[in-house]
């Protein structure tokens, strides 16, 4: 296979921060320069469907792009796990959020787990990361630090509506054809955050409208912003926009837009992440 991020693609790698963002299917790559007028390095590798593990495709996606393997300032990666119960900020940290887990993934209950770095709008992620995955990112990624795309998504979606005034907000996000991520805030609450999956563009019109039901929003109650780089995004917008007073898509930030155009094919976590570095 040839290499898409040959070892020599940059130079002073110690210099720059490397974020990466792990799903079930793909590896999503951003390599960020010390400063915002170079271009950053970003790409998103498919994993090799035929591997005989998630794991193992991931590793041969690691070794088959050698700038990945260089001594960068940081690594950060965001990790989607099955394994993960959104809950209210104090129960995160008690002793019952073992068993919080256990019961939303279906796992037994284990002790071995995370916890979101901080809470946002009161809630918190409980997730666990397999041994074998932390394992191998800890051994080939020097000091790397993990979270879960889901804590930006969160953030993000409070962060839409911030003050005890301020209009409800849902924050649905498609970054690949089989999913989509749906945060909904208002006044700095978070109201939901949830990842369904989806077999057709209408199975997510589906999930977004019951949400807004379940949660009392009307069609007139705030809007909904729609983020990713999947063309589900603006299908599903399309579908649901009669039914909606007040549909927007997200754009790139105006902070990452000196990184170059690579910046607007991010996922939505990575974006996110970048803009705290």
């Amino acid at each position: 296979m040839e290499s898409r991020l040959p070892k020599d693609l940059i130079t002073q790698p110690e210099l720059w921060r490397c974020v990466l963002h792990v799903t079930p299917s793909r590896l999503n790559v951003a390599v960020v320069p010390p400063v915002a007028q170079e271009e950053m390095v970003a790409a998103s590798v498919v994993l090799n469907p035929d591997a005989p593990t998630q794991l193992k495709g991931l590793e041969d996606a690691v070794y088959d792009n050698p700038l990945l393997l260089s001594d960068f300032r940081s690594v950060h990666c965001l990790v989607e796990t099955p394994l993960c119960a959104v809950v209210p900020a104090p129960l995160a940290t008690g002793p019952t959020a073992p068993m919080l887990l256990a019961r939303a993934a279906g796992i037994d209950a284990d002790s071995d787990l995370t916890v979101s770095s901080g809470e946002f709008g009161g809630a918190a992620i409980l997730y666990k990361v397999s041994e074998a995955l932390e394992a191998f990112l800890r051994r080939t990624f020097f000091g790397v630090t993990i979270s879960n795309p889901l804590e930006e998504i969160g953030q993000a979606a409070v962060a839409l509506s911030p003050r005890p005034d301020s209009a409800p907000v849902m924050l649905a996000v498609a970054d690949t054809a089989a999913s989509i991520t749906l945060a909904a805030a208002q006044g700095g609450n978070l109201l939901m955050l949830n990842t369904f999956s989806v077999n057709h563009p209408a199975d997510a019109a589906y999930y977004l409208l019951a949400s807004r039901s379940i949660l009392s929003l009307s069609p007139t109650d705030g809007t909904v912003r729609f983020a990713g780089q999947a063309p589900l995004a603006r299908t599903v917008a399309n579908i649901v926009s009669p039914y909606l007073q007040s549909v927007e898509f997200v754009t790139t930030p105006p902070e990452l837009c000196g990184y170059g155009r690579e910046a607007a094919r991010l996922t939505y976590p990575l974006t996110r992440y970048l803009l705290k570095l």
